[in-house]
């Protein structure tokens, strides 16, 4: 968008000189450990446990929305919900966990690239 500006995360901010045990830690968290565990919580569990009492669009509609809002940023709910709706459509389709904790670590790790690159600071 015109005229918008990258803000770090408050994590990139707390992380003096660009540590580099700190960024390790940081990329580590967020590219490989919350993918491994979100993606077992809400795909692995969530939905299928969903699915029992609903149709499937409906049960990747609503774990979609309940991962969202478990991150806790009301400004990052909808692309949030957007991201977990395509991760619980990619294990409908695949019945493979390890695809959409893939797609996530990547997305994570391209968000967190974008932060560091574009944030500025």
């Amino acid at each position: 968008m015109a005229g918008a500006r990258w803000q770090q995360s408050d994590s990139v901010d707390r992380c003096p000189n660009h540590d580099p045990i700190a960024l390790g830690l940081i990329f580590f968290t967020a590219a490989i450990a919350a993918p491994i565990f979100e993606e077992t919580l809400f795909r692995g569990f969530l939905l299928p446990s969903l699915t029992r009492y609903m149709p499937t669009w409906g049960a990747i509609l609503l774990s979609g929305l309940i991962f969202a809002v478990v991150h806790l940023s009301l400004s990052e709910v909808l692309p949030l919900m957007t991201l977990a709706i395509v991760l619980g459509f990619v294990y409908t389709k695949t019945q493979n966990l390890m695809a959409s904790m893939l797609l996530h670590s990547l997305w994570n790790s391209g968000t967190l690239v974008a932060l560091f690159l574009l944030g500025g600071s």
